[in-house]
């Protein structure tokens, strides 16, 4: 073999590396999205557990989730029916947590915070007034069953085509329907509460 059909081989296994290189950090995207789904469902199934012991209601809910701030519902609610530790700070003040609560594909918000998703329902039940605050946005959420329930705190699971750079995000929906690329859960809050 001469060095010049040794190079020639080396380019060739370079072209084909630099092919198959973003395939394989797609399949590894799939693969995260795919696992922050299988947590959303089984948040899913918490909050259906949640409701049939608690008379069809949601959890309250008045700040979006995080243990350094010491906001920790709705998942303290949740605790009895996950079959894991909640997040929590160690000794050094830094938050532990680890799937189901976090996004794998989540490196900013839910390492600090202890959670990767946010729970829609909060944004109602700060404009809805008490008395039957939880009763009331329950009702609303059922009257839709594709109403976002926990969504990804950010658009983690975008791609390069614009539709999924828009959305990009896990949603659990009320109904137990974990779906991809919806709209933040954000925009919910623009329906009219009378």
């Amino acid at each position: 073999m001469t060095l010049i059909e040794a190079l020639i081989v080396v380019a060739i296994i370079g072209v084909l590396m630099a092919l198959a290189l973003p395939a394989f950090s797609l399949a590894r995207q799939a693969a995260r999205r795919s696992m922050c789904s299988a947590s959303l469902h089984g948040f899913g199934v918490a909050f259906t557990l949640y409701r049939d012991q608690n008379r069809g209601n949601l959890p309250f809910a008045n700040e979006t989730y995080s243990v350094p701030a010491g906001w920790l519902e709705p998942i303290a609610s949740l605790e009895p029916f996950l079959d894991v530790d909640p997040p929590s700070l160690n000794d050094q003040g830094q938050v532990v947590t680890r799937a189901p609560f976090l996004c794998p594909s989540d490196d900013s918000f839910g390492p600090t915070h202890g959670m990767s998703y946010i729970y829609a329902p909060f944004v109602f039940m700060q404009v809805v007034p008490p008395p039957g605050t939880v009763e009331y946005v329950t009702r609303m959420f059922d009257s839709d069953p594709a109403s976002p329930l926990l969504s990804e705190q950010s658009a983690w699971h975008a791609g390069s085509r614009p539709r999924e750079r828009l959305g990009g995000r896990n949603t659990l929906r009320i109904d137990c329907a974990v779906m991809t690329s919806l709209p933040p859960p954000q925009v919910a809050a623009r329906a009219t509460i009378r």
